[in-house]
């Protein structure tokens, strides 16, 4: 009996998530707090409900009062509580993920999700305090996914329940208050409403939503403090009211691509991988194969994993400069070399095949045209942030929305290559996954 309970359990879809959170929990557990802006929200306010402090805030320095407010409350209260939340929240994304992305088969491709989500650079949160990150990052991301649940059973005309309204709208609230998702969330309700009209349907949870996201930017947008922080945080770049639009968009560009193609990414060789293999499984052409590469071998190439062997057998192509200034790629000392212009090509060249690869896998179809959405949209939140002196001071915290779109796409394309090839062949894929998670996850756990 204690045999077939143990095989029933590993049966379970859930189980993933069981290990996603033990996991997280042992992080959380040797997580230090409180560091960097943790120290600062835990030792200013006089107390949780703090009103003037939160009060300055909004006059001085941010439109985030949601957010400040629980940063505030779980660094007043005892550590346990936000190791213990936290922990299951990241559990949620894999939820949300699960339920928004995962078609049927839930056991094997949450395993996959609960792989790609130990890769999630949790180490950034040393940058600025593990508190004060997840709550302005991956709070408000999980809880925008899980409010999207809803929507996509409005999409599907599925029954909801009274009470999954209620919460998925307290969770919108939270989420569009920081004011990225509430960009990337508004376009979401907006291509939503329009699809519902083009099908003569309408719905007042997707007009209540897009009016919570329009009213979370005005907010944002208003808010005096964020003119003020703006000015104040130009000493982290201090020639930016300098540069012209399309300098600050190079930037942006630059510094987006680069980080997934020039500098070796775990999540995105997985992607890449999967993104070959998918074309590879479909189509015979010799030319296909060969485009589907691309993304693959420009990140082992360029994103230092072949590095010795192409500074041996290529040494002239080992010399192109991958290094991004302040300024970007493009400066004012090198826009007159030829030379110069090639990193920036072959970032945007990978950009376009990645589109292009997505598109004739999953063909003309609604899952492309999710696929690419996400993607799209997850560049345009990392973007946002060209406009915005703290591009270069904000860290990869300011990826993780691309991060988790780059999770989405690969979750659906391993779906999808699921249904051409065998069952072990999948197998052999997630084994490969789980160690790459694996040893992912005891370099974080050796790094805290």
């Amino acid at each position: 009996m204690k045999k077939l309970s143990i095989k029933k359990l590993f049966k379970k879809k859930n189980l993933p998530l069981l290990v996603l959170g033990l996991g997280m929990l042992l992080v959380h557990l040797l997580a230090p707090i409180p560091i960097a802006d943790d120290v600062f929200f835990k030792g200013n306010p006089a107390g949780i409900f703090d009103w003037a402090f939160y009060k300055g805030r909004y006059i001085e320095w941010s439109s985030r009062l949601i957010l400040e407010f629980f940063v505030v409350a779980f660094l007043k209260l005892p550590s346990i509580i936000w190791r213990v939340l936290n922990s299951g929240v990241l559990v949620l994304l894999g939820v949300a993920l699960s339920e928004l992305f995962v078609e049927k088969n839930q056991k094997v491709f949450n395993w996959f999700i609960v792989f790609l989500l130990f890769l999630f650079p949790l180490r950034e949160m040393l940058s600025a305090g593990w508190v004060t990150i997840s709550i302005n990052y991956i709070w408000p991301l999980t809880f925008g996914l899980l409010a999207l649940i809803v929507v996509k059973k409005i999409i599907l005309d599925k029954k909801i329940w009274v009470i999954e309204y209620f919460l998925s709208g307290l969770l919108l609230i939270f989420a569009v208050n920081q004011e990225i998702m509430a960009v990337i969330l508004g376009i979401v309700f907006l291509v939503s409403a329009v699809y519902l009209i083009l099908n003569k349907r309408f719905h007042w949870f997707i007009v209540l939503g897009f009016v919570l996201c329009l009213g979370s930017i005005i907010f944002t947008l208003t808010a005096p403090g964020n003119h003020l922080r703006q000015q104040a945080e130009i000493r982290w770049f201090i020639d930016f009211n300098y540069i012209s639009f399309v300098e600050k968009l190079e930037i942006g560009i630059s510094s987006t691509l680069a980080h997934y193609v020039f500098n070796f990414n775990f999540l995105f060789f997985i992607f890449s991988s999967l993104l070959a293999i998918a074309n590879f499984s479909k189509y015979k052409d010799l030319l296909y194969r060969v485009f589907a590469l691309i993304p693959l071998v420009m990140s082992m190439v360029f994103g230092n994993g072949f590095y010795m062997i192409v500074d041996r057998l290529f040494p002239h192509l080992a010399t192109i400069d991958t290094e991004i200034t302040q300024f970007g790629l493009i400066t004012l000392g090198n826009f007159t070399r030829i030379q110069s212009y090639i990193p920036l090509f072959l970032l945007l060249m990978t950009a376009f095949v990645i589109l292009i690869l997505i598109y004739i896998n999953f063909g003309n179809t609604w899952k492309s045209t999710i696929a690419l959405g996400v993607l799209i949209l997850g560049l345009i939140s990392r973007l946002i942030l060209a406009f915005s002196p703290t591009i270069w001071s904000s860290g990869i915290r300011t990826h993780f929305l691309m991060i988790t779109s780059i999770i989405i796409c690969s979750i659906m394309i391993f779906q999808d290559l699921a249904k051409r090839k065998s069952g072990q062949f999948i197998d052999n894929l997630l084994i490969a996954a789980g160690f790459i998670a694996g040893f992912s996850y005891l370099n974080l756990l050796m790094s805290l």
